[in-house]
């Protein structure tokens, strides 16, 4: 399903975003470790809305071995979370987590699927053919941080883009050359 160029992950959507053009409020977010240790690319280069390109070999984006690595964004503020897109290493599997503002613990809130059979190197989630395409989580999450970690896979570890998303405010347009929608471009 496509609205506002946006193709919908098969989940259930609330019909409030039916209408709403989404904004994505992890573009230039500050990314940073928050266990464990990463090398290679720049953490920066995982909020900057751009995508590797699937079968990009993993090796070009942010790379970890430890099981323990953990990468936080920092949202700014609070953030009704809708929705995201996650282009990482096609044999490994992640979740994204994000902060109880209530109790300050994470919560999952969204389980990452391992992509081996989409090909090697980066494949984009939900679709690795369309980095349009978001998942809609199960229910709205009000955050200021997410993380994201491995949960399985071959111990080489790699992420190339991060994406969150929040409905946009009513009446706000959306430059389809700025904020949401720079993630059809690649590096």
């Amino acid at each position: 399903m496509q609205f506002h160029g946006i193709t919908v992950a098969a989940v259930a959507v609330s019909t409030s975003f039916a209408s709403a053009q989404l904004v994505n409020v992890a573009l230039n977010a500050p990314v940073s470790v928050a266990a464990g240790s990463t090398g290679n690319a720049s953490l920066s280069t995982l909020t900057d809305g751009l995508f590797l390109g699937r079968s990009t070999t993993f090796s070009a984006g942010v790379t970890w071995t430890d099981a323990a690595t953990i990468i936080e964004i920092d949202l700014g503020s609070a953030q009704t979370l809708v929705g995201g897109i996650v282009e990482a290493d096609d044999n490994d599997a992640y979740e994204l987590l994000g902060r109880n503002l209530t109790t300050g613990a994470f919560e999952t809130i969204w389980d990452i699927p391992n992509f081996d059979n989409f090909g090697s190197g980066f494949q984009t989630r939900p679709n690795p053919e369309d980095v349009s395409e978001v998942f809609f989580f199960a229910a709205p999450l009000t955050t200021d941080t997410i993380r994201i970690r491995s949960t399985s896979g071959d111990f080489a570890r790699a992420l190339g883009e991060v994406q969150v998303f929040v409905p946009a405010a009513p009446g706000v347009a959306v430059l389809s050359a700025g904020l949401g929608f720079a993630a059809r471009r690649r590096r």
